[in-house]
């Protein structure tokens, strides 16, 4: 049982249809959260539906509703307001009906301005008052679909959601009350992390509160062979070791370099002789090569549970349109977790009139990537960023590499910088210095740490216990 069907539990079905105890301050900012805050949507989505509402906020639930379940994701603002207007000229709604909707997202926006409410108290405002409209109802009325009718299942179900939040223990009772499974529900929600993607070094998702969120551009910020591309295979083998699914979008680096790296993060394993056995003139050995890697990452794929990697290579230069419309196609067929971008900078950027400077056009492709990438499919996305162009031995930065830097870190929820002198590279270590954390304290240096290279990794190898 996949721990994602433990959290959206009755999907509605089992929800009375009455409407839940919230002010209409509550439920402005309840429609903030959810346009704002990457994890607001799914944590309420299945347990609210629009006859819980007042009729505005109803309004927007419905078409935000209908477009997640056709597009995959929560509409923008701009185009949620749209999809409403539609209504209208449909003769559906009225222009009052519309106004009113309008007025719920306005106010939202004027109370957050305004620093009448944070995230975390509209969520427990809003579980309040879900506890006290389930009161009552029990597990077993409220989740036949989730067991298939079969009551013997409930058991396992209190079972995986006991190991899932660590709650309690002993044995299930049939008559839980429901506002208990919602208490339940939402600790295995937020306990567990299910948003987070590790990245394998402690310190780093420790700074991260357990990794890279759902909806968050991270950036990892390093000059020429700093380790980019082995900091993006590492944070991908890491999320694949948590069950987790991850696209790798390679821009320069060849998909079968790509494949080694990532799985010799994956199953530990210096991928040197790997590599040069690939790049034999030899057939038979590239293919011998090839295949007793593949024989290694079965045996580990039978060991742990891992997820799926999808590797995408597009060779030189590509428009962001290109990468979206992929992943879009990508999301369709199977559930995003992690995207890895190796890397931003080679991306086809926009021109126009407004944006003639490189720096401008960066920071609208940033932009871009977060908004229609990490936020708009609800993926964590890491990407890398070329630091200083040259290389460590450069003593002077320039405006252009100052500009270029300013623009990625204030588009990015993360960004994380490699930090390396000419003296460690040759001791073979590495810092790393966490310049941007959206919400958070940042501005930490942490290591040093040995590089792990030679692994596919950025810092260390699976042993070394960062």
């Amino acid at each position: 049982m996949k721990a994602g069907m433990l959290i959206a539990l009755p999907g509605g079905k089992g929800v009375p249809s009455v409407l839940l105890p919230l002010t209409p301050d509550t439920e402005a900012a309840l429609w903030w959260c959810f346009l704002r805050e990457p994890d607001a949507w799914p944590r309420f989505v299945d347990w609210i539906e629009p006859e819980h509402l007042s009729p505005p906020a109803a309004t927007l639930l419905q078409q935000a509703k209908l477009h997640a379940a056709s597009n995959g994701a929560l509409p923008s603002r701009v185009a949620l307001t749209q999809l409403v207007r539609m209504q209208v000229d449909e003769g559906k709604l009225t222009m009052a009906q519309f106004d009113a909707a309008c007025d719920v997202l306005d106010r939202g926006d004027d109370l957050r301005d305004a620093g009448s409410f944070t995230p975390a108290e509209v969520y427990e405002q809003v579980g309040a008052a879900l506890r006290k409209a389930h009161a009552g109802s029990t597990v077993v009325d409220s989740i036949p679909k989730l067991v298939h009718g079969d009551p013997t299942k409930l058991a396992e179900v209190a079972a995986h959601l006991t190991a899932l939040t660590g709650i309690g223990s002993g044995a299930f009772d049939p008559g839980l009350q429901f506002d208990t499974l919602v208490a339940i529900g939402t600790a295995a929600l937020v306990g567990t992390k299910a948003g987070h993607m590790p990245t394998g070094v402690a310190a780093l998702d420790s700074a991260m509160g357990g990794g890279l969120r759902r909806g968050d551009l991270g950036t990892l910020h390093g000059g020429t062979n700093t380790g980019k591309s082995q900091g993006l295979s590492q944070f991908t083998a890491e999320a694949l070791n948590h069950g987790r699914n991850a696209v790798y979008v390679s821009l320069e680096m060849p998909p079968l370099d790509v494949y080694v790296r990532v799985h010799g993060a994956l199953l530990d394993r210096e991928i040197t002789p790997y590599q040069q056995r690939l790049d034999s003139d030899e057939q038979s050995e590239r293919i011998l090569a090839l295949h007793e890697l593949h024989n290694e990452v079965q045996k580990h794929l039978g060991k742990y549970k891992c997820g799926s990697l999808t590797i995408k290579y597009f060779k030189g230069s590509t428009p962001l349109s290109h990468i979206r419309a992929f992943l879009a196609a990508h999301a369709r067929k199977q559930r995003l977790d992690l995207v890895s971008i190796d890397y931003g900078d080679l991306i086809l950027k926009p021109k126009t009139r407004e944006n003639e400077a490189d720096h401008l056009s960066i920071t609208q492709l940033w932009r871009a990537m977060r908004d229609d990438i990490a936020i708009g499919m609800d993926c964590a996305l890491w990407t890398a960023s070329q630091a200083q162009r040259g290389s460590r031995k450069k003593l002077i930065v320039d405006e252009e590499a100052v500009a270029d830097g300013m623009g990625k870190m204030r588009e990015s929820d993360v960004g994380v910088g490699i930090c390396q002198t000419t003296e460690e590279a040759t001791q073979g270590v590495v810092r790393l210095y966490v310049a941007k954390l959206r919400n958070r304290e940042a501005h930490q240096l942490l290591g040093p740490y040995p590089v792990g290279y030679g692994y596919g990794r950025l810092v260390g190898t699976a042993g070394d216990g960062l």
